[in-house]
């Protein structure tokens, strides 16, 4: 509920590595009522459009909590 979590083949300093060469990075996390980024999300993540898209997702998860 509190973070967005991007999984992906690249290795950076921010990125937890998983295994079988997947690491996995918080891209977005929720404060004040809505998803905001980081300075390394991706550019896409950071649009209005995705944010909203990603708010609606966390409304339907937390109804099936």
């Amino acid at each position: 509920m509190a973070k967005l979590v991007l999984a992906s083949t690249k290795d950076f300093c921010h990125r937890i590595y998983l295994d079988k060469g997947i690491f996995a990075e918080i891209t977005l996390v929720y404060k004040k009522d809505s998803f905001t980024f980081w300075d390394w999300t991706y550019p896409d993540y950071r649009t209005q459009e995705y944010i909203g898209i990603f708010n609606n997702i966390r409304e339907i998860y937390a109804q099936q909590l």
